[in-house]
């Protein structure tokens, strides 16, 4: 829990995602569930860690409409089957973005906190952030600083 929050207070600091619109937020909410439920499931841990952390977001101020749709996109999310279903999840993300690389790579962080979260990153959850990664145009090895520096926060 401690991790979440210390999350929550850096990201609540940082402006990179305070300016974006409804559904900007939306992705970023759908780059977490796609994560969140990589392995077809999220734990009780996992999903209070995400209520929280969104609560705790500078534009999540209704929580209702924050809880509606992550529900919704939990949904979605659970209905994708293969890599071209989760490619073409991980595209609707990425088109929903701005183009500047800072918010993409915070909503790429946000993604790999969640995924690191527990200190193991399993196979359905590197193949989502691997999608996502190149979906949103972030280079492999870009992503992967922010994997290294993410998993080094989380230890």
């Amino acid at each position: 829990m401690a991790l979440w929050q210390a999350m929550a207070k850096a990201f609540n600091k940082d402006t990179t995602l305070h300016d974006l619109t409804a559904t900007q937020c939306e992705a970023v909410i759908d780059a977490l569930t796609l994560i969140l439920y990589a392995d077809g499931k999220a734990s009780f841990l996992e999903t209070t860690e995400l209520e929280h952390l969104l609560h705790e977001m500078p534009w999540t101020h209704n929580n209702a409409a924050v809880d509606a749709y992550t529900e919704a996109s939990a949904e979605r999310v659970a209905a994708l089957s293969g890599a071209d279903a989760i490619d073409a999840f991980s595209a609707s993300i990425a088109a929903r973005l701005p183009a500047e690389a800072d918010v993409r790579e915070k909503a790429y962080e946000l993604a790999a906190r969640l995924a690191h979260a527990d200190w193991q990153v399993r196979a359905g959850e590197r193949t989502m952030l691997d999608s996502l990664s190149r979906n949103l145009g972030i280079a492999a090895d870009r992503a992967a600083q922010i994997d290294k520096k993410v998993a080094d926060e989380t230890i």
